[in-house]
């Protein structure tokens, strides 16, 4: 019985905790908040530093992948940026937009450079963003609400 106790004990005290927080920010780029720890003061700690990732993680621009909209185009690097290709089931294929779209404004502000219309594109999943665009040489607005990258472009793998 002492045995069992002890082992008990000692589970308690050595037991180990992961956790990983997938980020992404509006170009893409995708980091890992990662924390590992072990013992009943360590597990603690574990999250205490993946929280600290996370929060500066967020001031910089990124956000949990399971939060991050997007409207699912591709663009580019022509002024102004050319829409390339449009994800199936994504926003912007059910709302019309095609490959050969300009894209000339993002929530009425003008844009002439993939950056800028990237990042008017990303944020919070059910996000409302108004896009211009021309399609041969007539200008078409649209209204599309940002949803889920991960029901757009998948899970991604394991590194």
């Amino acid at each position: 019985m002492k045995k069992y106790i002890v082992l008990g004990i000692i589970f308690f005290l050595t037991g180990c905790v992961p956790k990983t927080q997938m980020m992404i920010n509006a170009s893409g780029t995708m980091m890992k908040c990662y924390s590992y720890d072990a013992g009943s003061l360590g597990i603690p700690m574990a999250f205490e530093i993946q929280n600290d990732c996370t929060e500066s993680s967020r001031k910089a621009g990124y956000l949990e992948l399971e939060r991050a909209g997007v409207v699912g185009l591709t663009f580019n690097q022509d002024d102004p940026p050319t829409v390339i290709k449009v994800e199936n089931n994504s926003p912007a294929q059910k709302e019309g937009i095609v490959p050969g779209d300009k894209v000339i404004a993002v929530n009425g502000q003008s844009v002439k450079k993939v950056i800028e219309v990237k990042a008017l594109l990303f944020g919070p999943i059910g996000t409302q963003v108004e896009i211009l665009t021309v399609r041969e040489g007539i200008e078409k607005a649209y209204t599309l609400i940002l949803t889920s990258y991960v029901d757009i472009y998948g899970t991604p793998k394991k590194q």
